[in-house]
């Protein structure tokens, strides 16, 4: 029997909650299993341990069998075979999937729904990172789940700790929102398809954050891009905004929301005149071209790749991506990562607190200038207005 001895240090002896069928697992997940060269080590763990909870719930194996259609009911989780074999405390699983097109063990975070690839073999899994405090929260949502554990467990085999009300229908991701919940119930309540006010409390939330990256591909009408020429619907009447001094202000950019694409003029002279957001909401589009080029248009053009990441937190995903050699250019539909104190503007047509639509970095060759900061840009979907603020 291979039960590795730094697990047994590491995780101790488990309350057990009855035995597994290996025979059905061999069977039913055999596709799954023939991608690992060591997927014997797990039977041999869940043959050992059976239905088993390590720590009061920090690490659980379960029957693959009892929670694989209910996984499968996960949007990320629907297109290609998994088989679950072990849960956290707050219900997420480890589970043999496919990430990116590698068939691997990989991690997925029901409340976040981040799916992450976590290794290619049993072995390692199990010597050093199951149950490991430091890799679930630098690489799951340990940094949750060891102290909700704490406050709220222990656990048995069929609870877990979630959000209530969940994450995707607005709760807060926060300690104080934490319950001790049925986990297949709560599987079943996290799966099931989002109306239109889940998405939006979603998206306020956090959600859903897309992060602005900078590309080679030369953009086009119908896309968020920074310099070049701004749109207008074709045919239209277009007037050029000004500064105080009467220059043109000079085009920065595009966001392309639900609600039109939001151009962004800024001064560009000493006066230092207001921010000016033009949006035009039409798809019929042709570039427009000012009087004075020189003055009114940036001297670099340049593309976005829109990438959706499975975070609220865009300071992390943001170095995250840098680590990788890449420009993050901004994000949009998160929620404001503030340099000072939160500064969210109110619509002028409504009174209401405007809808936060994209962070953008200052970067002088590929974006815009903050002065070393920050700009944030908000906008009111009744009103059709928009608002650029900035903090360095």
């Amino acid at each position: 029997m291979m039960i590795h001895e730094s697990f047994k240090a590491r995780l101790g002896e488990p309350e057990t909650f009855g035995k597994i069928d290996l025979s059905v697992v061999k069977t039913k997940y055999a596709e799954q299993l023939s991608h690992f060269e060591d997927s014997d080590l797990l039977l041999e763990y869940l043959e050992h341990y059976g239905q088993a909870v390590f720590n009061g719930g920090v690490f659980s194996l379960i029957d693959p069998t009892d929670y694989e259609e209910l996984l499968g009911k996960f949007t990320k989780l629907s297109n290609s075979p998994i088989m679950p074999f072990a849960k956290s405390a707050m219900g997420n699983f480890y589970l043999i999937g496919e990430v990116d097109g590698e068939n691997c063990l990989a991690f997925y975070n029901i409340h976040t729904e981040q799916y992450s690839y976590i290794d290619d073999e049993f072995s390692m899994f199990f010597k050093r990172l199951a149950g490991n405090r430091a890799n679930m929260e630098s690489e799951g949502y340990g940094h949750f789940e060891f102290p909700a554990l704490e406050k709220y467990g222990p656990l048995g085999i069929d609870e877990c700790l979630t959000f209530v009300p969940a994450l995707i229908h607005g709760g807060a991701e926060s300690l104080d929102n934490i319950q001790k919940v049925n986990l297949k119930e709560n599987l079943g309540l996290l799966s099931k398809p989002l109306t239109e006010a889940d998405i939006e409390m979603k998206r306020k939330n956090g959600y859903g954050m897309k992060l602005l990256i900078q590309d080679e591909v030369k953009g086009s009408l119908h896309e968020t891009s920074f310099g070049g020429y701004p749109v207008r619907e074709t045919g239209t009447p277009f007037a050029w905004p000004k500064c105080d001094c009467g220059a043109e202000l000079q085009y920065q950019g595009k966001i392309k929301t639900d609600i039109g694409y939001e151009q962004i003029f800024m001064y560009n002279c000493a006066h230092w005149g207001d921010v000016e957001i033009i949006i035009v909401d039409s798809e019929n589009l042709e570039f427009v071209t000012p009087a004075d080029p020189d003055i009114a248009l940036r001297k670099t053009e340049t593309s976005v790749a829109v990438t959706e990441v499975d975070t609220n937190d865009y300071e992390s995903a943001r170095l995250k991506w840098a680590a990788n050699h890449k420009t993050v250019l901004g994000q949009q539909n998160g929620r404001p990562y503030w340099i000072q104190d939160d500064d969210t503007p109110t619509c002028d047509c409504c009174n209401k607190k405007m809808r936060f639509v994209a962070q953008l970095e200052d970067d002088n060759d590929s974006a815009m200038n903050f002065g070393g900061g920050c700009g944030y840009l908000f906008d009111c979907k009744e009103g059709k207005t928009a608002k650029l603020i900035s903090q360095c």
